[in-house]
């Protein structure tokens, strides 16, 4: 059986502690120091890590054209099967746009994020599926949504790492149960700690 990739999310209830830079950088430091293969997840609809990873201009046009994440939940809402089509995924994505990147970075890709993503993540929570038989069912799977749309790429990465947004809604919820491992970014301040116990 081929490895199967570790998956990490950064997370933590409050904003501006940093989730971005570190889902960035321990990628980008993972795949230079170790040679992982990584992808970068972008659940946050602010869409930073997207920003922060290509161009906006090539990031607009890309969700248009291709997809994002919030292709993988409109899917699962509509069709059920809770998938990532590898076209929504853009590969080698330092090297896309950034003229002034020192050498070339390989093997660190992203999925998107998209600014309509809450839009989706309502519909999860407020309305059941044609596909769902019972409420039952719905609450199950679409907790489980990422974790089993991430199944057949984990084949192909060392490391998958989510940059979540700063809530514990529904996507958030998703990538916690789909990690392996957690690590939550704080301030040592009252508000920025505030929000650990709550993750």
């Amino acid at each position: 059986m081929a490895n199967q990739a570790k998956v990490i999310s950064v997370i933590n209830y409050k904003g501006g502690v940093g989730k971005t830079t570190i889902s960035l950088q321990l990628g980008l430091g993972l795949n230079q120091i170790k040679g992982s293969k990584v992808l970068l997840v972008d659940l946050d609809p602010q869409c930073s890590l997207s920003v922060s990873t290509v161009e906006e201009h090539f990031w607009i046009d890309w969700i248009e054209k291709r997809g994002s994440i919030r292709s993988v939940v409109q899917t699962f809402y509509e069709d059920q099967p809770a998938r990532i089509d590898p076209d929504w995924i853009i590969e080698q994505a330092l090297n896309r746009t950034w003229e002034n990147m020192p050498g070339e970075v390989q093997g660190l890709d992203l999925l998107p994020s998209h600014l309509d993503l809450p839009d989706y993540e309502m519909k999860l929570v407020a309305k059941k599926p044609k596909w769902a038989r019972t409420m039952e069912e719905f609450n199950k799977e679409r907790y489980l949504l990422l974790q089993k749309a991430l199944e057949p790429l984990k084949s192909h990465y060392d490391y998958i790492i989510f940059d979540c947004p700063p809530n514990i809604y529904l996507i958030s919820r998703n990538a916690i149960v789909a990690s392996d491992y957690y690590l939550v970014p704080t301030i040592p301040d009252f508000i920025s700690c505030y929000g650990i116990p709550f993750i």
